[in-house]
């Protein structure tokens, strides 16, 4: 450690004022995207049904839906709910700075938070309704105890039960969130390794993240048999691109500059991290082994690479890598004064970039906008897949628009044979059999589920919304629905189709300008 320049702070704390200000700019109009409405409908329901939506109806665990559920109580519009995360990530600047002072010293800590503040990864999670910016706050946390648990041997019992809490915490977050407890396990080995007696070190290592284990099977193997969008797998050459681009941020998508840039600043990252005995440790277990690790078990048995996990996973690490790296010596006066002062600009230009650049969006608005402006007495709007149907509700009907359980698809057969094992006490008592497939309310009669077509028999007009995928029927759209045809389609990410007796036209209100 050394000290802090009066021009050093400066500059890290106005990293550290843009970092804030881009997290700070939220982008409108507001228009949650498909995982989005599927993270606010689970936290709409009631307390206790968010876990049994969240086990019944999603791949993750429920935590980061119960705070979300918490943080809904004053309010459920889509900008309080994306505050949540710029909150989040706002925390994870403020954590990052304190784990880092407290470990490595002030200097450490302010690159730290400059650091994280500016890198596009950290700055995109705070503008989407996921879990991402959460956890990055828990896995920093989980840094700070590790070091104090198993690096310095302070084997309290109130560190050691707070560690065993918060690497919990981390496990009910996200599908495969046990990869991360998996590498901070191994950093943690790394630690023990340095200190004696070993033997104290390991029982204590084997205590807390044995807990976390085994609490984490059933969440890793319902992950694994779940499907989660989880893209076909790739090569090394494949998966070392998409890690290095993603891992700095989603960067703007499609440009060869920005994701040359994004390449480039991890790979000198990753070497600078190896080259320097500090950092060592640091980069490999949780920068360059998640690469590794991800190849290894998609080319063996299936892919686990989802970018916004890793990603996040990797952000407080990457930016506590490159605060050690700047918190160089005066013996390492090149390196300071040379490359790191290139990566950081480079960092703060893919960021800004980035944030102005890159939008996910998954139209729902434009789509319930336009159903709205067309919409007749007598018509019905038929959403075959449930997190669509959330979708066009969310937006037609309003965030309180019923319970996820009392209006839902038909139980698929798979479904059906587990409330029979459940026995039919549990399932009254849980309310785990939909009440019906159609929501009506604000005007609109919506109705859910590919087998609830029956329910549109009586329509004058259908509207049949659908996002082409794998888990829609091959036929999608069909030529006829209940005896009305095909008679006018928008194809605009979510498929709005029009049946009706007789040929008509819609009027398309202004799509979103975003």
């Amino acid at each position: 450690m050394t000290h802090i320049s009066k021009t050093e702070r400066i500059l890290a704390l106005s990293l550290i004022a843009l970092g804030i200000a881009l997290r700070l700019w939220i982008r409108l109009p507001t228009d949650l995207w498909e995982d989005e409405i599927i993270a606010a409908t689970h936290s709409a329901q009631p307390f206790w049904q968010v876990i049994l939506n969240s086990i019944r109806n999603d791949v993750h665990p429920p935590l980061y839906f119960l705070q979300l559920h918490i943080w809904g109580w004053l309010g459920r519009s889509d900008i309080w709910l994306t505050l949540n995360s710029v909150a989040w990530s706002l925390a994870g600047i403020y954590s990052i700075w304190r784990v880092g002072t407290l470990l490595y010293g002030a200097r450490a800590g302010l690159f730290a938070a400059a650091c994280l503040a500016i890198l596009p990864v950290a700055t995109y999670n705070a503008d989407q309704l996921r879990m991402y910016a959460f956890l990055g706050v828990l896995l920093t946390w989980s840094f700070y105890l590790n070091v104090r648990v198993f690096g310095e041997g302070r084997r309290t019992p109130g560190l050691l039960i707070g560690h065993a809490a918060l690497l919990i915490a981390i496990v009910s977050t996200h599908a495969i969130a046990a990869l991360a407890v998996f590498f901070n396990g191994l950093y943690a080995l790394h630690l023990v390794r340095g200190r004696r007696p070993l033997r104290n070190g390991l029982f204590a290592w084997l205590g807390i993240y044995g807990i976390a284990g085994l609490y984490a099977v059933p969440w890793l193997v319902a992950g694994m048999l779940h499907d989660a969008n989880i893209g076909d797998g790739g090569g090394f050459g494949e998966f070392l691109l998409a890690i290095a681009t993603t891992a700095i941020g989603n960067i703007a998508f499609g440009s060869p500059f920005y994701i040359a840039a994004g390449v480039s600043i991890f790979l000198t990252l990753c070497a600078l991290g190896l080259l320097t005995a500090r950092t060592r440790a640091l980069t490999l277990i949780h920068l360059i082994s998640p690469l590794l690790l991800s190849t290894l078990v998609t080319l063996l048995l299936k892919p686990i690479y989802k970018w916004n996990f890793f990603s996040a996973m990797e952000a407080p690490f990457i930016a506590l890598t490159l605060a050690l790296l700047l918190d160089q010596p005066p013996a390492r006066r090149a390196l300071r004064i040379l490359v790191m002062p290139l990566l950081v600009a480079a960092l703060t230009a893919v960021n800004i970039a980035t944030r102005l650049t890159v939008h996910i969006t998954s139209h729902f608005r434009d789509a319930a906008n336009l159903i709205a402006a067309n919409y007749r007495p007598g018509d019905v709007i038929f959403v075959p897949q449930p997190s669509i149907f959330w979708g066009m509700a969310w937006d037609l009907a309003g965030p309180d628009w019923g319970s996820t359980f009392a209006i839902a698809a038909k139980p698929s057969p798979q479904w059906l044979s587990v409330y029979r094992k459940l026995g039919p006490r549990i399932v009254e008592a849980l309310h785990l059999m939909p009440d019906t497939q159609v929501l009506e309310k604000n005007g609109y009669r919506i109705v859910v589920g590919t087998e609830s077509a029956d329910q549109t028999a009586d329509a004058r007009r259908i509207w049949l919304v659908t996002l082409p995928r794998a888990d829609l029927p091959r036929d999608y759209p069909p030529p006829a629905l209940n005896g009305l045809t095909l008679q006018w389609q928008d194809k605009y990410q979510i498929w709005t189709t029009l049946y009706a007796p007789t040929p008509q036209q819609a009027v398309i209100p202004k799509r979103l300008d975003y």
